[in-house]
């Protein structure tokens, strides 16, 4: 049995199709293949209507209050940053970083799930859900950033004291995390970089330039160090560039030239701006930090018509590649946005390279090979100028001569 809801109470105003679809698994698969087949135009439905279990529905819940959301708006849109920052292939700068880029990762995802009252279970399915759709899609996923994300993520919102995370450690602390007795040495030395218990006062009496060679001096240590734990070092190496600099850009203009051998530690970093002023992030690269913290916390209709393209219950519904390609073809966009949850969306490369290039996470996986075929042809184009200059130079020398 299917139950179709309309929240409209004058019938006259009723719209063709109802805003909820709700019923057990097998009826609505039923729905579904009775619609592709016998009315394709309605395809796919999950881009009309919302289609549920009669429990999810009594299980939606509306906007809560979250614990110090003031605190984890700077961490949400820096460990966005941060994420982004991680892949090799992506972009080596904040002024690089769009909006595009934001709403397609797993933070962004996380932080929605939760803005709109999830829980701890209600977290963990989107994470699933969000790596599946990008393995299905054959694209990039580090399961180790992943993990990463989602453990800080879900300290933050759900721990007592959930910016234990990403503490700023003390000098002693520092000893304990990791052997390095040279870098310590050096900064017990008077150079003043870990300074107080807290962790929060930064040296104010060094120049940048003394700020940055010693960082350099420690990263290139902690990098070539054998005797811990990549995310420990990455940890460590983001909390380093957070003291040494002010402001998420400067920061990372110092760590960038390490990320590639430790590329959790911009992750790490980016979960840190939780520490900065709210402002200072959300200013940072272009400002998209401004949108993306207000969309984070827009309320949610569960009777507004449906902005995705589809939603991973239809896809899930398909249960193959087969159907998987059936519904990109049908949309026909490089970039399509999937409902995940109710409210929670994400951005995906569809693969169909063929349409405008919008460069977001994930990355086309063929960029870097269309960078160089392009530059091929360009040099190509400045060979064959130069040849024509040299042409006309002779042309006009014969000419001359002639005369």
């Amino acid at each position: 049995m299917l139950l179709g809801v309309w929240r409209f109470i004058d019938s006259s105003k009723l719209p063709l199709l109802p805003q909820l679809i709700l019923g057990k698994r097998q009826a609505l698969e039923d729905l579904l293949a009775w619609t592709t087949t016998y009315v394709p135009g309605l395809f796919p439905l999950s881009s009309l209507v919302r289609m549920m279990a009669p429990s999810t529905f009594r299980g939606i819940r509306k906007k809560t209050d979250i614990r110090g959301w003031n605190e984890l708006t700077g961490a949400a849109v820096g460990l966005m940053y941060g994420e982004l920052l991680s892949y090799a292939n992506n972009p080596k700068d904040l002024s690089e970083i769009n909006y595009d880029m934001c709403r397609s990762t797993l933070t962004y995802v996380l932080f929605r799930c939760i803005a709109l009252g999830g829980g701890e279970e209600d977290v963990s399915k989107v994470a699933e859900d969000w790596i599946r759709l990008r393995l299905q899609a054959g694209l990039e996923t580090r399961t180790s950033s992943c993990n990463l994300i989602f453990d800080i993520t879900k300290e933050l919102v759900f721990s007592e004291d959930g910016l234990s995370i990403v503490k700023i450690d003390d000098k002693t602390n520092f000893r304990k995390e990791i052997d390095l007795l040279n870098q310590i040495e050096m900064i017990d030395q008077g150079r003043g970089i870990l300074k107080n218990t807290t962790g929060m006062v930064k040296e104010t009496n060094l120049t940048a330039e003394e700020r940055v060679l010693i960082f350099d001096e420690i990263a290139s240590r902690i990098v070539i160090d054998r005797g811990s734990q990549e995310r420990q070092k990455s940890k460590i190496l983001g909390q380093i560039a957070f003291w040494c600099r002010n402001g998420f850009s400067n920061q990372w203009a110092i760590l960038r030239r390490y990320s590639a051998e430790l590329p959790e530690s911009a992750i790490w970093l980016g979960a840190l701006q939780a520490h900065e002023p709210l402002a200072d992030t959300l200013f940072s690269g272009r400002s998209v930090g401004w949108k993306l913290a207000l969309e984070l916390y827009q309320g949610f209709d569960l009777f507004d018509a449906p902005k995705a393209d589809f939603s991973i219950f239809e896809l899930d519904i398909g249960k193959s590649q087969k159907e998987w390609e059936r519904l990109i073809t049908h949309i026909n966009k490089q970039r399509i946005e999937i409902e995940l949850s109710p409210g929670v969306t994400t951005f995906m490369k569809s693969g169909r390279h063929y349409a405008p290039l919008q460069r977001e996470l994930p990355m086309d996986m063929n960029y870097e090979k269309e960078r160089k075929e392009l530059s091929k042809q360009v040099k190509e184009l400045r060979d064959i100028e130069s040849s024509m200059e040299k042409i006309l130079k002779t042309i006009k020398l014969m000419s001359r001569e002639n005369k």
